[in-house]
């Protein structure tokens, strides 16, 4: 049918459906930075999220089924943190920052490395 998901799924060219369905489901919603996010990353192996934020704050999240909540914030930044990351063999999260540097923060300590 034109102008149905399924058929704006087919006719746009690179288009990819990550959730395998035309609508996503609201799971949770995080809410502690204090300005806009700009970016979350997903731990490969352990219930956890990590987010970074305009309010210069890296923050660790766990969740399960029933719900999702803040476990720590990692500060550090001078600016805005762009982008924040798990490392993927190793215990350490590592975001980098409109102040020019890169960080790396022990999972674990939850302090800069």
């Amino acid at each position: 049918q034109p102008g149905s998901a399924d058929a704006f799924r087919t006719q746009t060219p690179g288009q990819i459906d990550l959730f395998g369905q035309s609508d996503a489901l609201v799971k949770h919603v995080l809410e502690g930075h204090d300005r806009g996010v700009n970016w979350v990353h997903f731990h490969p192996t352990q219930p956890l999220i990590v987010s970074g934020a305009d309010d210069r704050q890296v923050k660790l999240w766990r969740f399960n089924e029933a719900r999702a909540w803040e476990v720590d914030t990692c500060r550090g930044h001078y600016n805005n943190v762009s982008n924040v990351i798990f490392h993927p063999r190793n215990e350490i999260i590592i975001s980098n920052s409109e102040d020019k540097s890169i960080r790396l923060w022990d999972l674990n300590k939850r302090n800069c490395i």
